[in-house]
């Protein structure tokens, strides 16, 4: 079933009262929460996404907006499970477009989630959906 995710956008964002070396912040709606919480997704397909969008980093121009570098082996080692498990739990994630596959590794669906401008999102989203060749609408199981 595909998600009306409207209300649910995620903003990644580095708060200037803190001073460039603060950590960004990621903020999602209550709605979204709500909506990942009943999605029908695993403890661990959650935890792999929200490891995800803590990987994200303020949009710089000129950069594929969301990617993320995923340390698979790190979250197999964390949780001590094998690292197939984790791998199976992002392919599940790529299935249900929270995440979507980019050329070094795994992008945060800019439908979803985002850091940057809503003009930088429109282009993002305008990117991934040319690449894609329609729309990526997230579909979560349960949704």
């Amino acid at each position: 079933m595909t998600s009306d995710l409207s209300n649910l956008i995620v903003t990644v964002q580095r708060p200037p009262r803190f001073g460039s070396a603060a950590h960004q912040w990621a903020a999602v709606s209550s709605a979204g929460l709500k909506t990942l919480a009943r999605s029908g997704l695993s403890s661990l397909e959650l935890a792999v996404f929200m490891q995800a969008l803590g990987a994200m980093e303020p949009y710089q121009s000129g950069e594929v907006a969301n990617e993320v570098d995923l340390d698979m082996e790190a979250i197999a080692r964390e949780r001590d499970i094998r690292l197939e498990t984790v791998k199976r739990a992002a392919a599940k994630l790529v299935k249900c477009r929270l995440l979507l596959n980019a050329d070094k590794g795994y992008e945060v669906n800019p439908l979803f989630a985002f850091s940057g401008s809503a003009d930088e999102q429109q282009k993002a989203v305008d990117r991934v959906v040319a690449r894609n060749g329609g729309p990526v609408d997230v579909i979560l199981p349960n949704a």
